[in-house]
């Protein structure tokens, strides 16, 4: 799937395309945001709290930024179980974090317009521009999660204004988390 080949299962003529494989991942991404609820409540369980992991974000070099108060209050709803305000602040602050990431790296956040105005680069091109840092399957799965429409593509439900108060759910908000803590795995290097 990384480098464009074609899968092809024989005997039986089945072919399997990028399309079918990322439908597939997709629909698993699904089910690992349960998962992933189960692994939070018992990180809840084992003293694991709002404060607690606001101060690791901290100490992490994508967060070192003024995203940090949002995603602090982001942190306090979930934990207290107010899935649809986490998640509708989360979103545009881990959008914020990845541009943050694309002018640390000397990638323009803005693109001029015909008209001589400015524009903030959108969360495709800003993932885009950092395919390079994550596995190409770890890439595939931010742009389900965030904006690929094969995915949960929440990013646009959220900024639609397309996610209702009921739709919103734990498991979102657990998808959304996880790629929070993946970009905290991460830590800007000087090069050589």
């Amino acid at each position: 799937l990384q480098d464009g080949r074609v899968v092809a299962i024989t005997p039986g003529g089945i072919e399997l395309t990028e399309n079918h494989i990322l439908d597939r991942f997709a629909q698993e991404i699904s089910l690992h945001g349960i998962f992933l609820g189960f692994l939070f409540d018992e990180l809840k369980g084992r003293g694991l709290d709002a404060k607690k992991l606001a101060a690791h974000l901290s100490e992490r070099d994508f967060f070192k930024n003024d995203t940090l108060p949002a995603l602090s209050e982001a942190l306090g709803l979930y934990f207290d179980g107010k899935y649809f305000s986490a998640v509708t602040v989360l979103l545009p602050q881990l959008e914020q974090v990845l541009r943050l990431a694309n002018r640390k790296l000397g990638i323009p956040t803005l693109r001029s317009l015909d008209n001589g105005e400015q524009r903030v680069i959108y969360l495709q091109e800003a993932l885009a521009n950092l395919e390079g840092i994550f596995t190409p399957d770890r890439y595939q799965y931010f742009c389900l999660v965030l904006w690929d429409k094969r995915g949960p593509a929440l990013r646009d439900s959220s900024a639609h204004g397309l996610l209702s108060y009921s739709g919103a759910n734990k498991s979102q908000a657990n998808l959304l988390l996880q790629l929070i803590l993946i970009l905290a795995t991460f830590e800007y290097k000087e090069k050589n």
